[in-house]
């Protein structure tokens, strides 16, 4: 599907970044539980992590990405840019 006007390529990337943002963080919240270490964490010389982690913050980034990628589909749903005219 191609986009029609530029709201639908503005909902297409809203779509686009709050999938990203959701799915990426919810990965690294996944390799997390698995292995007790965030992507990109630092690491001392023996390979424990260095300083203090927020998976809660990391929570709030997966609903973020959710909500604007919510945004996102109900504006092509919509066909309009939602809450913008």
């Amino acid at each position: 599907m191609t986009p029609q006007t530029w709201a639908d390529v503005i909902n297409y990337v809203l779509l686009a970044l709050g999938g990203a943002m959701a799915i990426g963080t919810g990965m690294a919240l996944y390799r997390f539980h698995q292995t007790g270490v965030f992507p990109g964490q630092p690491l001392d010389d023996d390979g424990t992590p260095v300083g203090e982690v927020s998976v809660t913050s990391a929570w709030v980034r997966v609903l973020v990405g959710s909500i604007v990628a919510l945004w996102g589909l109900a504006g092509l749903v919509d066909g309009s840019v939602i809450g913008f005219g």
